[in-house]
């Protein structure tokens, strides 16, 4: 999940800001729901080491569904 999403920010499939989502969606597209939580655990890792930023509602307050709304953007 890390590298899908290193990967969809980096060359450029989505420009910008990334949904969380959109991570999950891009490594299992029929069953993405189950995989959102490790999705938003690896952008906080990611995140945590500088590699991107979390925008969007508190990341640390989030619920499940909250990852939705999440958007992962590389560091300028």
């Amino acid at each position: 999940l890390e590298e899908a999403t290193l990967h969809l920010l980096g060359s450029g499939v989505k420009r910008g800001s990334l949904p969380v989502a959109a991570v999950a969606q891009f490594v299992d597209p029929t069953g993405w729901e189950s995989l959102l939580e490790r999705a938003l655990n690896a952008a906080r890792r990611l995140a945590a080491r500088g590699e991107l930023t979390i925008e969007g509602q508190d990341e640390k307050d989030s619920h499940l569904w909250g990852a939705v709304e999440m958007r992962l953007r590389l560091p300028n």
